[in-house]
């Protein structure tokens, strides 16, 4: 062999290793999803689905979460999303307005009083729905999930719907359909960006709140606004979602794998849903939260109260 021959060979070779390394760096990508769940048990679930789904890709694929709030506010994670920084986040509540507004019919109050099943069937029968809708705005659903009954807390006692009267309840910024339910009491819808919220319960600027129970302990509610009505309110689902321009990007088998394993990751945050909730009542019982029921009176109302918010609040096409 020549010598020319021979230091083709060893360029050939080369460059073959080359464009074969090349091709295995262009092809993973990390997609970073933002979320509120903090880095704890709860985050089992989708360290789990992360480690699959690189497995399954081999490698191509790599799910990075950023707990615990560390992104922004979901308002902001929302911009970082359009921006492309970020490629996706756990969602629920009124950023859902921006995301897929008709997945709020959900969240409209007292349709489905503590029976969790009538809810969750409610989700299942309503996903294909909020799924095209929620492509329709630029995004694309991984998956919904159980975020828990809400439940309304106070610093007095709410004895009758009436003591929601004249009441600064709280109610996030831009929600609409917040300041609807809030409007049909006759409350005062306060908006405050929920960073804020225990230090506006401290200098009086809030009254009530609501949220899951899991939230009204992360937030420290419980602190300043003592008193609970245990009848829950609503029932909030979650959304994992990516960008759309992220998922168009992904081969289709590779798509396929993330939903499988997403499909199970969603499964297991509502089983610990379930357990979360109950652990929470508890521990707001320990925490001395004084937990009261509405008068009978009261719930035969609750039906003309859910059908005068469905009057008030549309969502957006």
């Amino acid at each position: 062999m020549s010598h020319k021959n021979h230091i083709f060979i060893i360029f050939f070779a080369l460059t073959v290793i080359w464009c074969q390394t090349s091709k295995l760096v262009a092809a993973a990508v990390t997609i970073e999803i933002a979320t509120i769940l903090p880095d704890d048990g709860g985050s089992a679930a989708l360290k789990s689905m992360a480690k699959s789904i690189a497995t399954e890709t081999k490698g191509d694929i790599l799910f990075k979460f950023l707990w615990g709030g560390m992104a922004g506010s979901d308002v902001e994670v929302l911009s970082q999303i359009k921006a492309g920084t970020i490629k996706g986040g756990m969602f629920a509540g009124q950023i859902m307005d921006v995301i897929s507004p008709i997945m709020r019919e959900g969240e409209i109050p007292f349709q489905f009083g503590s029976d969790r099943n009538k809810a969750r069937a409610f989700v299942s029968k309503n996903a294909k729905a909020w799924a095209a809708g929620m492509t329709k705005f630029g995004f694309h659903s991984l998956g919904f999930y159980e975020v828990g009954f809400v439940y309304l807390c106070s610093k007095k006692p709410v004895k009758t719907l009436s003591d929601l009267s004249g009441a600064k309840i709280w109610v996030w910024p831009g929600d609409a359909l917040g300041r609807a339910v809030i409007n049909e009491f006759k409350g005062v819808p306060t908006e405050i960006g929920v960073q804020d919220s225990y230090k506006a319960f401290a200098d009086g600027r809030l009254e009530m709140a609501y949220g899951p129970a899991i939230a009204i302990i992360a937030l420290q509610w419980y602190t300043k606004a003592p008193q609970m009505v245990i009848d829950p309110i609503s029932y909030a689902t979650g959304a994992f979602v990516l960008s759309e321009k992220t998922w168009k990007n992904i081969s289709v088998p590779n798509r396929a794998i993330i939903e499988k394993f997403a499909a199970v990751a969603v499964g297991q945050l509502n089983s610990s849903a379930i357990q979360d909730e109950n652990e929470s009542l508890m521990a707001l019982k320990s925490l001395n939260v004084a937990m009261t029921k509405l008068p009978d009176a009261d719930k035969s109302k609750l039906a003309a109260v859910n059908k005068a918010v469905r009057s008030h609040w549309k969502p957006k096409q």
